[in-house]
């Protein structure tokens, strides 16, 4: 049963949702993307009423970022702003890195007072995240293809160029570089022992955090078509364009069980027992997880 619902075609036109909602007491956070335009939306979580709407060019097509009573987006020209969560009133704006062009790579990260994000040109920009300042900026010479993620106390990234790389989050400096088997995609996921990482064209990986070695890798039935991995317990899931979704364990990256869906599987999600998967073809599925996947949780 559908409890409510928005057409964002009553604000121009119909616009798409491919950033994770953010949830903050009686609101639920999430942007939309289209050209010319699309919006920032506040609805309220249980009647669907917009309680606030800010317009973007664009859009806004990562996962929000929350500090503090604050929101943080990268909308798809590259400007990254700051907002105050219960009103979207604006309370600060960089436009620094929009004269680089093309949609940047992926969403941004917070850690601690400061806010990460990537260029597609190849920068990666530390920001202030109370002023919004600039704290350093990082050009890795090759465009840059994932989200940035911290992980104790460095930042990853993953480039065109088919690589990983790990950055001081205080300074900016590389510390590490990892080749990979494929061309870094998506977002990557901190998951405890590794970093997930999905490679062009078919390949996930769990990578150790200082990008030592892979602990392992598996090829994916056909192209990867879910640009997030998806952490349930001790498993991560994968889709792929067939339709084809995966278990691997993260312990060894073993096949723990395989779904099939009608049409390329994108985003993921789960609760309880229960595994949906919005596909290509604009439907929502809902599968009870496989017995195997319970297992592999405890």
């Amino acid at each position: 049963m559908v409890k409510w619902s928005y057409d964002t075609r009553a604000d121009g036109p119909a616009a798409q949702f491919h950033g994770g909602p953010l949830i903050a007491a009686d609101l639920i956070l999430t942007g939309a993307d289209a050209e010319p335009q699309a919006s920032l939306y506040a609805f309220h979580r249980r009647t669907g009423r917009v309680v606030w709407q800010t317009p973007v060019p664009g859009g806004v097509p990562f996962d929000l970022q929350e500090r503090g009573g604050r929101g943080f987006a990268l909308d798809m020209r590259g400007r990254v702003f700051s907002f105050e969560i219960a009103t979207g009133r604006r309370l600060w704006t960089f436009d620094g890195a929009k004269e680089e062009a093309s949609r940047p790579p992926g969403a941004p990260t917070l850690a601690g007072d400061r806010l990460f994000f990537a260029s597609r040109a190849g920068t990666v920009y530390a920001l202030e995240a109370d002023s919004g300042r600039v704290v350093w900026k990082r050009s890795l010479s090759e465009k840059l293809n994932t989200s940035v993620l911290s992980v104790d106390g460095h930042i990853l990234v993953g480039t065109m160029g088919r690589r990983l790389y790990r950055l001081d989050a205080a300074t900016g400096a590389t510390v590490a570089t990892f080749e990979t088997g494929g061309m870094p995609l998506g977002t990557l996921v901190n998951a405890g022992a590794c970093v997930v990482s999905l490679w062009a064209p078919d390949m996930v990986a769990c990578v150790e955090p200082d990008l030592g070695r892979a602990k392992w890798k598996q090829a994916t039935p056909k192209e990867i078509s879910s640009f997030r991995p998806l952490i349930a317990g001790q498993s991560v899931i994968v889709g792929s364009d067939d339709g084809t979704v995966v278990a691997y364990a993260l312990r060894d990256g073993s096949e723990i069980w395989r779904r099939h869906v009608q049409g390329a599987a994108r985003g993921l999600g789960v609760d309880a027992d229960v595994l949906y998967v919005g596909t290509l073809k604009g439907t929502v599925v809902a599968l009870p997880l496989p017995k195997q996947a319970n297992e592999a949780t405890r």
